[in-house]
């Protein structure tokens, strides 16, 4: 057990309560203990994440899906984890996305516990794009720090128009595709097989990934397309007004 362990309560000293890897026997149980955790999405959407989870390759052995809380042999808590090896100028290094974390309640006290063994590994670095509002304060109590407070909306049609620059649907054959750089390639194919959109900006001889979700805001009402990757804000600014021409008629 962790140092984070707190005190037991009477019934809780009953209990062998220990933290583990996420094993595939314990997709089921795991989806049900999700589904008390976040009531709103369907049974089924826990299902079919855990199951594209189990579609991507490993990362250096780590879990494929995250760690577990278990008490007397019953999953009570999960923290889900997305493992990358992302090339940078330094090297290749390993990313964790931590999501979905949740703790049923009789154990909510050993939530910190969970989360000191999801992001037990010094050489790995991990982020929560998406933690709910009443995790934050528990989230920079383990010295997480807050890498923005928002998010930028903006049209591109409206942008400065750069001269050569367009806009293509990725193709992973096609020659826009093999002008990118591999690994960016790779992330762009693995993100378009799981239904996201995935384009390419063409600049001379160069090539940009660029990977899109589509979403809706205000009630449901306006569509718009939420900027998921893209290799720096200079080519988002760059390709902006191609993005638009590429995106408006959607």
């Amino acid at each position: 057990m962790s140092a984070l362990q707190p005190a037991r309560s009477a019934t809780e000293q009953k209990a062998r309560i220990f933290c583990r890897a996420i094993d595939v026997g314990d997709l089921d149980a795991v989806a049900d203990c999700l589904a008390r955790g976040f009531p709103e999405p369907r049974d089924s959407f826990w299902r079919a994440s855990l199951r594209r989870l189990g579609e991507r390759a490993s990362v250096d052995g780590l879990p494929k899906f995250g760690q577990c809380l278990v008490a007397d042999g019953v999953i009570v808590g999960a923290l889900l984890q997305i493992h990358s090896r992302r090339a940078g100028p330094d090297g290749a290094r390993i990313f964790c996305n931590l999501s979905s974390w949740c703790v049923d309640e009789a154990y909510r006290a050993y939530g910190l516990t969970l989360n000191a063994r999801a992001t037990s590994r010094p050489d790995v670095t991990y982020f929560n794009v998406s933690p709910a509002p009443h995790t934050r304060p528990a989230l920079e109590a383990t010295r997480q720090k807050r890498y923005n407070r928002g998010a930028l909306v903006f049209a591109p049609l409206l942008s400065a128009r750069r001269a050569g620059a367009s806009v293509v649907a990725f193709e992973p054959g096609s020659a826009a595709a093999g002008a990118l750089p591999e690994a960016e390639r790779a992330l762009l194919a693995e993100h378009a097989a799981q239904g996201c959109r995935a384009l390419v900006g063409l600049l001379g001889v160069q090539a940009y990934g660029f990977v899109l979700q589509a979403r809706r805001v205000l009630g449901g009402r306006v569509p718009v397309n939420q900027v998921i990757y893209c290799r720096d804000l200079a080519s988002l600014a760059a390709f902006g007004r191609a993005l638009g021409r590429a995106l408006g008629w959607r």
